[in-house]
Parts: C-alpha cells; structure tokens; sequence
C-alpha cells in the first residue's frame, strides 16, 4: 500500500517535443543577445535572443553598440564559438505552456550562466515543441 500511495504522488517526467539532448554540448554559430528577462514565469533569468526589429532586444549588434543604455535588459553579446550545454527542461512550467529550456553557457565571459534558449530555437508550425534551429546551434558532441 505503500508504494501505491507513493506511486501515485509521482509526477510524470513530461517535456515538450524535441532534438536538444540533456547534457548535449552545442556551438552558437552567430551573435545572440543575453538578456536579463527578469520574469517570474522562467526561473533561468536570462534569454539568448537574436537580433530582431520591434522587440526587447536591438534589431542588430551595431544598433545594440552605438547605444547599449537603451538596452538596459542586454546584458551583452555571446558570440560565435561559445559552447552551451543543454542542461533540463523545467517541467513545472511545462503546463503553462512555456516549458523554459535551461542551458549553460560554458565559456567566455558569460561563462556559468544558466540561459533559456528558446528564442533560438526552431519552432515546427502546428507543433508545441521545439527544435535545435541550426541557424544558431550546432552540436559539437554526439
């Protein structure tokens, strides 16, 4: 009886549709911005975002440079040839729809901070997953 009543309290180990493998190591192929997200809804406080018009990081790494006082959420740029290791999805928020994917960045200055790297991620049209977007990431170990 027990190990029913345990059995039961369980959650189910659920994460969305994906290629990221935990503990995989990727390369980032471009400049992204880290970004201080500062949201209650994803406890990894920072983001990788590319550059993008009308949105909450600059539309490019030079308009990012000639006045990073206007960004005061970018803390910086991760640059081409930083390592990222694929570390958890957080499950708790998987409900909500969110499921923020926890990564951590290696090297480089922004080394040993923890990243959610869905914004750079690839989206399948019609699916709740997410996908390694090649564009930004490519896995350096099989």
């Amino acid at each position: 009886m027990l190990l029913l009543l345990a059995g039961g309290c369980a959650r189910s180990v659920v994460h969305p549709p994906t290629d990221f493998v935990t503990g995989r190591t990727y390369v980032l192929k471009q400049n992204v911005f880290l970004y201080n997200q500062a949201s209650w809804l994803d406890p990894a406080d920072y983001v990788l975002a590319a550059p993008q018009p009308y949105s909450y990081v600059p539309e490019s790494i030079d308009a990012y440079e000639r006045q990073p006082k206007k960004w005061r959420g970018v803390k910086g740029i991760v640059t081409p040839g930083a390592r990222i290791r694929f570390d958890h999805f957080l499950k708790e928020n998987w409900e909500s729809g969110l499921c923020p994917s926890v990564a951590v960045i290696i090297d480089g200055p922004f080394a040993n901070t923890e990243v959610n790297v869905r914004p750079i991620s690839h989206v399948k049209s019609g699916e709740s997953g997410f996908y390694v977007d090649e564009r930004y990431l490519q896995a350096v170990d099989q």
